[in-house]
Order: structure tokens, then C-alpha cells, then sequence
């Protein structure tokens, strides 16, 4: 497991990832606890109206 990203938590203040690589054979697994689609309160409502969330994508899937 690579991770490929961290942040503090709010609540604790300790660094936990909120991204991750998985290689398993000769595949790999992106895992996040972002919501780069949106769909909460005032965020965009997908994907395609979230500029935001399709930059984040493009740059873990690099």
C-alpha cells in the first residue's frame, strides 16, 4: 500500500491518509475518503460540474 496523500484530522489533529494505492497483481486500487463527485450541501451535484473533483482524479491516476 502507497499512500499518496495526508491529512490532519479535525477532530484528533492526527495525520490519517485519505489516499491510497493498492497494487494487486497486475492491477491498482485508488481509495480515497474524498468525495470528488460532489453531492453534499453546496457542492457541485457530479462529477462533470466539479472541476475540483476531475483535477484531483486526473492528478491520482498519474
Amino acid at each position: 500500500m502507497n499512500v499518496l496523500n495526508d491529512l490532519p484530522n479535525a477532530r484528533t489533529y492526527e495525520e490519517l491518509p485519505v489516499a491510497v494505492r493498492v497494487r494487486r497483481g497486475e492491477g491498482e486500487l485508488i481509495l480515497t475518503t474524498l468525495r470528488p463527485h460532489g453531492g453534499f450541501g453546496c457542492q457541485p451535484p457530479n462529477l462533470q460540474s466539479n472541476p475540483a473533483g476531475i483535477y484531483l482524479l486526473r492528478g491520482l491516476m498519474r
